[in-house]
Order: C-alpha cells, then structure tokens, then sequence
C-alpha cells in the first residue's frame, strides 16, 4: 500500500463494537490515484460514520465539497459544487470478495479497509455528463461571453442551413447537372 492510501484507511485493529467518525480530504492527491479520472481537483470532505460489529460494519459517507474541472460549453475553469450520501456494508469473512457496490466481504485477518476508490467511485456517479457553468439569479449564463460569442460564429442554425441549401442550389456542379437532364428524359 503506497504511504498516500494511508490517508483512506479505516482500521479495525483493536475497535470494540460502537460508533466511530472520520472525515477524510479529497482533493488531488485521491484524484491522482485513480487511473483516467473524471475530474483531477477538489476541494472535498469525506465524513464516514462507521457502525462497527462483531461480524460487519456499516459505512455512511457524506461526501461534500466541490470539484475543479473545466467547462465544456466556454472551456473556462469552472467548479461544481457537489453533496452526496451512500452506504457501504463491509463483511469480516473469510476471503475477500466484492459483492455488489454497497457490500464488500474482507478476510478476517484484515484489520483494515482501504476507502479511497469507494469514495471516488461516489463521487463519479454524481457528476454530470456535461459540465456547465451554472446560470445566475436571472437565468443568464456565466460562461465566458467572449468564448460564446466566438462559438456562436460557427453554430449552425436553421437558418444557416436555409441559407446555405439556396446557395448551393444556384452553383450546380456541371457534373450533377448533366446527370440532371438526363433524369428530366426519362
């Protein structure tokens, strides 16, 4: 285990049975663990409430925070603000073994569980398909009008698309046109 996922380990070790809190950062260096990521910055707090037993204990993680990612409309930096709940039950077992994404089964002779990729996992089902600078108080956007504008220039509307079928009717290709005599004979 590298010396970072120390800092996403809930240790078992010599817990009685009870109720136990944590709270975790998540910020780059969780990001920079994980393999194609989504986003690669935040500013995040993990809060796990830990219900320990004998046989098995169950995790609440309250993660919120926001992410640092860039805009895909004006591709400005942008953040997005994000809250979300999940619950992960963890087995003492005699093997490990993922069962389903809220219940995992580990070895006994484990006396520690690694969270990290469990938090970024929730993390990741909770972000859009699309980032988007958010509107403001009147419904106006906040992305970088100067960016918009630019963009608008190559948007392609109805009109345009009018436009450009009327002008490529007038050029015919002398090709398409002796083709089209040929039709109008038959």
């Amino acid at each position: 285990m590298q010396e970072l996922d120390n800092k996403y380990v809930i240790s078992f070790r010599g817990l009685a049975d009870g109720k136990y809190e944590y709270d975790f950062p998540v910020n780059s260096e969780l990001f920079s663990t994980i393999d194609n990521a989504l986003v690669e910055d935040g500013n995040l707090t993990a809060h796990v409430t830990m219900q320990k037993s004998e046989r098995m204990a169950k995790l609440h993680f309250h993660i919120v925070g926001k992410v640092f990612t860039t805009c895909d409309v004006c591709l400005d930096p942008m953040e997005y603000p994000l809250e979300t709940d999940a619950d992960l039950v963890v087995e003492f077992s005699d093997h490990d073994e993922e069962v389903s994404d809220e219940l995992i089964r580990i070895n006994f002779e484990n006396d520690w569980v690694y969270i990290g990729h469990w938090i970024y996992e929730m993390i990741a089902l909770v972000l859009p398909i699309r980032f988007e600078h958010l509107l403001d108080e009147n419904g106006n956007s906040t992305c970088n009008q100067e960016m918009l504008a630019e963009l608008n220039k190559y948007l392609v509307t109805e009109e345009s698309l009018k436009a450009a079928k009327e002008a490529s009717k007038d050029e015919i290709d002398p090709r398409w046109a002796a083709l089209a005599q040929l039709k109008d004979k038959i």
